[in-house]
């Protein structure tokens, strides 16, 4: 799970804000620990980058547009009522990542993975943070409209927050510092 499909998962409102954090946490602390073996057994760390002959928004919609379609599709598959007796749901999502490498690996690097993206920037150094900042907000952009999408062809199968509102907002209060 990537942190943009843990916040379609949220929205979706099956994940509670200090889980969505826990996992982000542990999301990311994987993603720099990847690249660290990346470069431990590759010799080099890579970072995401423009592809040649493409630029900054092409970079940018590859992201957002791929990311969006994963957090539906995972949506979909692995989390929907409909699908719970569903065996096959990793490969659709698979089919979804090696579609999105195929398709626009080139123009963006393709990562489709906040935690990814911010791995392999950390790794390889300061230098690469603006590009993977602009990638990362593509990728959760991207995680809030695959789940703008999978709501308007699943509404039921959203957690309305309904009259559990003020649970929510002492949830979320309680995560700030100093917070009660």
């Amino acid at each position: 799970v990537t942190p943009a499909v843990t916040l379609s998962i949220f929205l979706r409102g099956k994940s509670k804000p200090a889980d969505a954090i826990m996992y982000w946490f542990a999301q990311l602390v994987g993603g720099v620990v990847g690249a660290l073996l990346g470069l431990i057994v590759g010799g080099e760390s890579i970072a995401p980058a423009i592809g040649k002959g493409h630029n900054f928004m092409q970079a940018f919609l590859a992201e957002l547009i791929i990311t969006s379609i994963l957090c539906f599709v995972v949506l979909a598959v692995a989390t929907s009522k409909a699908a719970e007796k569903n065996s096959w749901y990793g490969l659709s999502i698979g089919i979804v990542v090696f579609f999105g490498a195929v398709s626009v690996g080139g123009i963006s690097g393709g990562s489709f993975n906040p935690a990814v993206t911010f791995g392999l920037c950390f790794v390889k150094g300061i230098r690469h943070f603006a590009f993977a900042a602009w990638t990362v907000l593509a990728q959760l952009l991207g995680g809030v409209l695959g789940a703008f999408f999978y709501y308007l062809v699943a509404p039921a199968d959203f957690e309305h927050f309904g009259e559990n509102v003020g649970d929510l907002k002492s949830e979320a209060k309680s995560l700030l510092p100093g917070g009660k």
